[in-house]
């Protein structure tokens, strides 16, 4: 293990079954002074101060003259480990599984700039306090990606503002390809579930939202409050005008178990979405399918391939199956799901949608290889499947919208 000098990667990650000990990671740090990649994770390791010890030795045996460290990932550190993370002038990449408990360890930094040079920030179970320390703690910096997750504390409307405010004076517009700021809710006894009389306080504004489309570049972007954003067909036109680039976009909210939520945008907004997004492949995005607009075969984006649809309001999933068959003629996966109440008709409506464009119901996400059966639209009325023939009660000619 410690015969070559030139390792410059070390991974300990260890499983359930593994033993985690960590007393040989501060030799590893002496013997291989000059790391450039360090990675300790996996369930296999214990959160607690033993385990910090010996990252905090490991790392005081690198060279501190000219450090090489570039990128690091951990399961969770202490204030000792994150101080010196800081102040690393060759960090570029930094991956946190857990880092709570921090919301006034960066108010002792004062007007001293820290993670300089870090251009990767993923902090995978976080609060919107400590996200805001980090971007806080330097100047403008050419992050490539940056991605927060919220799992015990969200942020509210007006924390979500001050945060994508941050990401905008941190970041920059020109290099930043991957944004993820996402409330993921996990359900359990001791998580304080919102209620939907918190609506209001959560939901965010389209101008706060406006804020991130300076970020022209994204190629990847996951945004999830967890009451989702205050959306309409304009703000999603707007959307898919200022982030062509995208190849993966989420939109939408983390916590779908309130029945009072409505969202405003409509399929117009899907339209503008394959019109602008030609480079689209992965699309989550919740919408209300109640009223189908004219077909537009020259709004036909070909790249998306699966598409996460949530509890999209629908009524008529005949003609909303034809409709995203002439939008999307190559998607191979659809997903949908109500949390609430399994037996919501909305599934059944989307379940129904997922058959009609050919996929196999044994498949969970569904797989359509040779586009649609002419069969399903040009079926008998007597069995229930669709003729060909729109009707006036299943297709809107004006706007899309009730």
């Amino acid at each position: 293990m410690f015969a070559s000098p030139s390792v410059n990667t070390i991974a300990v990650c260890p499983d359930f079954f593994q033993n985690s000990d960590l007393s040989l990671l501060p030799i590893l740090g002496a013997e291989h002074p000059d790391l450039k990649e360090v990675e300790l994770r996996g369930p296999g390791l214990r959160y607690d101060e033993t385990t910090h010890g010996h990252i905090r030795s490991f790392l005081s045996n690198l060279n501190q003259d000219k450090p090489q460290l570039e990128t690091v990932l951990l399961p969770n550190v202490d204030e000792k480990i994150l101080e010196y993370l800081s102040c690393l002038p060759s960090l570029k990449c930094l991956v946190i599984d857990e880092l709570c408990g921090f919301d006034s360890f960066f108010g002792s930094f004062g007007s001293e700039k820290r993670f300089l040079r870090l251009e990767n920030l993923s902090l995978w179970s976080t609060t919107p306090e400590v996200a805001l320390g980090i971007l806080g703690t330097g100047d403008r910096a050419a992050f490539t990606e940056v991605a927060f997750t919220f799992k015990k504390s969200y942020p509210t409307s007006e924390t979500t503002r001050r945060l994508y405010d941050a990401i905008v004076a941190r970041c920059s517009m020109s290099t930043l390809r991957s944004l993820t700021v996402n409330d993921e809710f996990m359900y359990s006894k001791s998580t304080d579930m919102l209620n939907d009389e918190d609506c209001d306080n959560y939901v965010v504004s389209p101008t706060t939202l406006h804020t991130l489309f300076r970020f022209t570049n994204l190629t990847t972007i996951v945004l999830k409050p967890y009451f989702g954003f205050d959306l309409n067909d304009t703000v999603v036109s707007e959307l898919a005008r200022a982030w062509i680039q995208v190849e993966s976009l989420s939109v939408g909210f983390s916590y779908d178990c309130h029945s009072t939520f409505a969202t405003q945008a409509t399929l117009v907004g899907l339209q503008a979405i394959a019109t602008h997004c030609s480079r689209l492949e992965n699309l989550d995005f919740c919408f209300n399918a109640k009223r189908v607009p004219p077909l537009e075969t020259t709004n036909a984006q070909t790249m998306l391939h699966t598409f996460d649809v949530r509890c999209s309001p629908i009524s008529s999933p005949k003609v909303v199956a034809k409709f995203l068959s002439t939008l999307f003629p190559n998607l191979t996966s659809l997903s949908y799901g109500c949390t609430a109440d399994e037996s919501n008709p909305v599934d059944a409506c989307w379940k129904e949608v997922r058959r009609l464009l050919c996929w196999p119901p044994s498949q969970l996400e569904g797989t359509m290889s040779d586009g649609l059966a002419m069969s399903d639209w040009e079926g008998s009325s007597a069995d229930g499947e669709f003729t060909g023939d729109w009707t006036e009660d299943e297709v809107d000619d004006t706007t899309g919208s009730e």
